[in-house]
């Protein structure tokens, strides 16, 4: 019982540890314990020793059913020896290969996991689903507790609060698809799960996430109104109820969460066009606006600043790349912090190069091919909006490589991509026996 237990939450557990570990490596330990560097070099050990095991399983595999260079293992095979080679030469000439080396293990063992689930389907869609959801829970605990403690005893999280943002957006896309193929008893659940993904991502002050999330919900509210009437009912209400929550939490203020709104709407109103309202009293708000205000301008500066640096590595090599990804920017007078360009494409040509990038995305899209090819109906509808979402996200904030993120982006994919193997039906048909189950004729 217990080794099945262990078994099937096992993805949960492993994303708890990166999750732990992450922050253990990450300059935030040292800088507020004063943590040792053997500590930090541990935590990374740590963080990326699962995409390692990936790697070597999927390796291992492939011996055993001599399956090296049939399908798509001729285009994961093909890039880890590209990389090899390119790793090799930088090391030969003392070019920065350790940067780059990072990014090909996340990306690499990411894509190793998915084929092996994909291959040999060690979990069912409701053991993927039950993952992803006790993974949604960690990431909330750890929201409510930065809300909490960290205003009052740190500067800022151990875990930034993009990468936060970016789980919660992928647990909705996750979480609207469950709800459209659970069974009439399970959709008060789902739309809880779709409440709590959904106010993180509110929370979090992103403005990207914000204006995602309000196209995810757009989009997908056209297409239950098309479909099942009573799920539309359950998904709108779970919204509504999230909208209520983070009004609530903004006028106590909790936290940030005030601070998060304000981002937000600012954003937003760059859009709609801003509303005046007159009055003869000054507003309250109105010296918090200008600060967040204030903070926009210089994240957009310094975002535009660690591009340019990008696309300089790429012009020095923008066939194979230089390796270098990380860059000295200058947050504060006293602070200085590497940072990558914040843009997955950038990060990616400037690491592999074009040949690489060619290599590693055309992997990366086969993963997502294979749900598009084989079903049909909302499977390939949240298979599209999902890929869409998180590539835009990735486009302004460096995610993409990110190992806490890659983890549930894998179990995303690996639910919309196998096979479902419990038939689900609902009264109106929106997935069919035939939707989930069957693969295309053709």
């Amino acid at each position: 019982m217990f080794k099945k237990l262990i078994r099937g939450y096992a993805i949960s557990i492993v994303f708890f540890l990166v999750f732990v570990f992450d922050a253990f490596g990450s300059h935030w330990t040292q800088e507020v314990f004063s943590a040792s560097i053997t500590l930090k070099r541990i935590g990374t050990i740590a963080v990326y020793l699962p995409f390692i095991i990936a790697i070597i399983s999927k390796f291992i595999s492939d011996i055993k059913g001599k399956a090296f260079f049939i399908g798509r293992n001729k285009l994961f095979y093909a890039f880890a020896i590209y990389y090899s080679l390119v790793t090799a030469y930088r090391f030969i000439t003392h070019g920065e290969y350790k940067e780059s080396l990072y990014f090909f293990i996340v990306i690499m063992g990411s894509i190793a996991f998915i084929m092996l689930m994909q291959e040999k389907r060690f979990l069912s869609l409701d053991e993927l689903i039950n993952n992803a959801i006790v993974c949604c829970i960690i990431i909330a605990v750890y929201r409510v507790l930065i809300m909490i403690i960290v205003p009052r005893l740190f500067s800022y999280p151990p875990v930034n609060i993009n990468i936060i943002s970016s789980l919660a957006l992928l647990c909705f896309s996750l979480f609207s698809f469950n709800l459209s193929i659970q069974r009439k008893e399970h959709y008060l659940t789902s739309a809880v799960l779709l409440l709590i993904s959904m106010t993180i991502t509110l929370t979090t002050g992103s403005r990207a996430s914000f204006l995602l999330l309000i196209a995810l919900i757009v989009v997908t509210s056209v297409r239950f109104l098309s479909k099942n009437k009573k799920i539309l009912l359950y998904y709108g209400g779970a919204v509504m109820a999230s909208f209520v929550l983070v009004t609530a939490l903004s006028i106590v203020n909790i936290g940030e969460v005030r601070a998060s709104v304000v981002r937000e709407i600012w954003f937003l109103n760059r859009f709609i066009g801003t509303v005046e309202v007159t009055t003869e009293e000054p507003m309250p708000q109105e010296d918090e606006t200008e600060l967040q205000n204030q903070q926009i301008e210089r994240s957009d500066i310094g975002r535009k600043e660690l591009v340019l640096m990008g696309v300089q590595q790429i012009k020095n090599n923008p066939v194979f790349g230089t390796g270098n990804v990380l860059y000295q920017q200058k947050i504060s007078k006293s602070y200085t912090a590497n940072q990558t360009s914040h843009c997955f494409l950038i990060e990616s040509f400037a690491c592999f190069g074009i040949v690489g990038t060619i290599l590693c995305m055309s992997l990366v899209f086969s993963l997502f091919l294979q749900s598009i090819n084989r079903h049909k109906g909302n499977i390939r509808y949240f298979t599209i909006m999902t890929l869409i979402v998180h590539l835009i996200f990735c486009l302004v904030q460096p995610l993409f490589f990110d190992p806490i993120i890659s983890i549930v982006f894998s179990v995303v994919i690996c639910c919309f991509s196998i096979n479902i193997e419990k038939t689900r039906t609902d009264e109106s048909g929106l997935l069919t026996g035939c939707e989930i189950d069957n693969v295309k004729s053709e």
